[in-house]
């Protein structure tokens, strides 16, 4: 049977904004690894962004680190990839 898995949401607020203090320039922290997609907004405006599991929907993650936008969507749609063939060929 699978385990089903709690997103530790108050622990990765709790790190992220203590991350973020050590940094004082960066806008955005991004995660990965919780299986799901997640948003957390600091009361200073910075973010803490948790990607998607990429198994679900085939999804990555683009940013933009001169504006600090997070574009997620599919592989294919991101990357105008219309072939079957998988990201890494």
């Amino acid at each position: 049977a699978m385990r089903e898995h709690r997103y530790p949401g108050t622990d990765v607020e709790r790190w992220g904004a203590e991350c973020l203090a050590r940094h004082p320039a960066a806008k955005r922290l991004v995660l990965g690894h919780f299986h799901c997609q997640q948003e957390h907004r600091l009361p200073d405006g910075r973010q803490i962004t948790v990607l998607p599991a990429w198994k679900d929907a085939f999804q990555v993650g683009l940013l933009d680190f001169t504006t600090s936008e997070l574009v997620i969507q599919n592989w294919r749609d991101l990357t105008g990839r219309t072939s079957d063939l998988s990201p890494e060929t």
